[in-house]
């Protein structure tokens, strides 16, 4: 259980109870996370279910904005770097680093997050 609770602090933003977790605990909590995925997976689609009986874009909606407060944007995050660090390359590595290290978002990630945001709520 404690591995389950460790999986679901690290990948959502929903409310759990503090536990103290050390690395060998983070290590074994990895195997939880399909079951967080699962939990995830059914949330989301009960978003996407109440609003599909207004309208199926309001589903589709309801289910893309449960998705991203429900993992926080944690890979809305991710893709945004990474995004940003790919129209860097071309420059040199020290390029690179220096746009890896920025915590500010670019236009390279502003694109590629509304682009997967744009595609993810055609998809649902």
């Amino acid at each position: 259980m404690k591995g389950l609770i460790i999986a679901l602090q690290f990948m959502t933003r929903l409310p759990m109870p503090r536990v103290t977790a050390s690395a060998q605990d983070f290590a074994r909590s990895m195997r939880c996370f399909p079951v967080v995925g699962l939990i995830l997976g059914a949330l989301i689609a009960a978003a996407c279910g109440a609003g599909a009986r207004i309208d199926p874009w309001v589903g589709a909606l309801l289910g893309l904005i449960a998705w991203v407060g429900l993992t926080g944007a944690l890979h809305l995050d991710g893709l945004g770097d990474m995004a940003d660090a790919a129209g860097a390359a071309h420059k040199d590595r020290d390029r690179l680093r220096a746009v890896l290290s920025d915590p500010h978002v670019g236009s390279f990630g502003v694109v590629a997050i509304a682009l997967q945001l744009i595609a993810k709520l055609v998809l649902l």
